[in-house]
């Protein structure tokens, strides 16, 4: 950001190409990998994955569909810039139909015989604490607080 002016072309080729390296080099940090680390308790388990959509920022209940599935465990692989992404392997994902919702289909990836959904896409991410949902769920990530 300035505060008076612009830069000149070479004050902005070089702010451009500082910041193509820095993201080109960029992993994740200690925190991130912590964050991983405490999803594996999740491996076995059913889960409710909400998903984000920009749209929910005006509307909040017209996002994707939630999407359940059995989590068989927690992953890592490089996107197609080469950055480590983490995701959750799910066993057989199925849509959550809600009134204003939509079906997002993108959410979920093909990995062979596997499907995995990003955490970078999750709003809201719940466990049922027994499959019979007697009794109340373990909130595991939340934007929202």
């Amino acid at each position: 950001m300035y505060v008076e002016g612009r830069p000149s072309p070479s004050e902005r080729a070089r702010q451009e190409a500082e910041t193509r390296a820095a993201r080109a080099s960029w992993k994740p940090g200690a925190e991130a990998f912590a964050m991983l680390e405490s999803l594996r308790c999740l491996v076995g388990r059913e889960v409710l994955i909400q998903a984000w959509d920009a749209f929910m920022f005006y509307v909040a209940d017209e996002g994707p569909y939630p999407v359940r599935g059995r989590c068989l465990e927690v992953v890592t692989r490089e996107d197609s810039e080469g950055h480590l992404r983490a995701y959750l392997v799910l066993e057989n994902p199925e849509f959550v139909p809600t009134p204003n919702g939509s079906k997002a289909v993108d959410l979920l990836l093909r990995d062979g015989d596997r499907w995995l959904f990003g955490l970078h896409d999750i709003y809201e991410l719940e466990a049922p604490d027994d499959t019979r949902r007697s009794r109340p769920t373990t909130r595991i990530l939340s934007s929202s607080g």
